[in-house]
């Protein structure tokens, strides 16, 4: 409670800075203009004030945005300074190494995490929302049990497979050694995001945000611990790895003390979780193979070098994209909606702010994007990155619009 107050405090002193520089600047338009500015910001400004004093649908997403932003700022930042740090400390070939494990994991982790996350984040806050405790611990249980026999399934075979992909898919029998890493770190890697997802649905971001940063201050000693001992880019991928399972452990503990309703009982039948989590599957399939085909295709037609210069661009884009999870937060708030016409009205009030935010950032990384590279990278980096950067700043807003329309149809049972 004392921590949901210190949010509401914190919310409402940056929203008074925000409308005290709005009508410092609407007191600097020229006469015809100015009455009008500032009376329309003083209108905003009471409605805000109304807003964050009462459990409203904007206030609810802004604290859980609020959280998730600030997780993703630490997570998104902690990455983009160990990239910038290992394009130093790595050579070119060993950084791309990195990437193309990396990469080549999240690829497949799609398949192995057989849609359960997403289907978690839809039922979860919509049984809750009917205090129908026993059927979302039956979900909860069923999710974890399908999630795990895939993960499993799908390290094992991608460990015994390295040698086949190396050679026969990438034509580049050294990387056998990094598919391997990359089969560890998939398995993983789905563990952790299911507590992830668990969070998201429960509306307790800000448990999420304490369980990142312990993630985030593990990886980054072991990281670069294991780097300095001279593992290079092997010690790297040991050393994310190691954050994850901190987060994993972490994430248990808070889930089962606060939760612990969720985790007893019996299981759903992982077969009736699969009916449901298919369509999850089939989306995460598809937008992997839109979204992840450039870092899967590089290695296999380019020199292992160029995975990481493009890795370079795709890292820029992301630490911005991340820093507004706004699929994480409003999946819940659209479940919990109890007719159509209340989620329209939600994905109505979310979708225009959100979609002309993200389009400006887009614009300002594709200006911006070439000198912020020639400042941070080396400037091989840059002469390969740059322009990839530019094409990519646009998946910021085009992400986040397709996301609300994607978990809009989902709540209306159109999967």
């Amino acid at each position: 409670m004392v921590r949901r107050k210190f949010w509401k405090r914190a919310l409402i002193r940056a929203g008074e800075l925000f409308f005290d520089t709005s009508e410092a600047f609407a007191l600097m338009l020229p006469e015809p203009v100015k009455s009008r500015a500032v009376k329309k910001v003083k209108t905003a400004r009471k409605h805000a004030r109304k807003v964050l004093n009462k459990e409203s649908l904007a206030r609810v997403f802004l604290e859980n945005l609020g959280y998730r932003t600030l997780a993703n700022l630490i997570t998104k930042g902690v990455m983009f300074f160990i990239i910038l740090w290992l394009t130093r400390v790595l050579s070119p070939k060993d950084f791309g190494l990195y990437s193309f494990a990396i990469s080549t994991a999240m690829l497949f982790a799609v398949f192995g995490g057989l849609g359960v996350n997403g289907a978690l984040l839809k039922k979860v806050p919509e049984f809750l929302a009917k205090n129908k405790k026993e059927e979302a611990s039956e979900w909860v249980l069923g999710g974890l049990l399908l999630l795990g026999v895939g993960a499993f399934v799908l390290f094992v075979s991608m460990f015994i497979a390295s040698p086949w992909l190396a050679v026969h898919l990438f034509n580049k029998p050294f990387t056998r050694r990094a598919i391997k890493l990359a089969s560890g770190f998939l398995f993983i890697a789905l563990v952790a995001s299911f507590f992830d997802n668990i969070f998201a649905a429960l509306k307790r971001n800000d448990l999420f945000l304490k369980t990142a940063l312990i993630r985030e201050i593990v990886k980054v000693i072991a990281m670069v611990s294991l780097v300095y001992l001279g593992f290079s880019y092997i010690g790297a991928v040991y050393g994310y790895m190691l954050g994850l399972f901190a987060f994993i452990l972490v994430g248990t503990a808070y889930a089962v003390s606060k939760y612990g309703y969720l985790f007893k009982g019996k299981f759903e039948n992982p077969l009736h979780v699969l009916s449901y989590s298919k369509w999850f599957l089939a989306l995460g399939i598809s937008g992997a193979i839109l979204s992840m085909t450039d870092m899967f295709m590089i290695p296999i037609f380019m020199p292992i070098d160029y995975a990481g210069y493009y890795k370079v661009a795709v890292s820029l884009v992301f630490t911005i994209m991340y820093l507004l999870p706004i699929g994480m937060i409003t999946m819940p708030l659209f479940s919990e909606a109890k007719s159509r016409k209340e989620l329209e009205s939600r994905f109505n009030r979310i979708f225009k702010p959100v979609f002309y935010l993200t389009l400006l950032l887009a614009v300002l990384v594709a200006i911006l994007g070439k000198p912020l590279l020639e400042i941070l990278y080396p400037a091989s980096y840059v002469a390969h990155a740059w322009l990839p950067l530019v094409v990519l700043a646009f998946l910021i807003p085009a992400r986040n619009a397709f996301w609300l329309n994607a978990q809009k149809l989902i709540v209306l049972g159109k999967e």
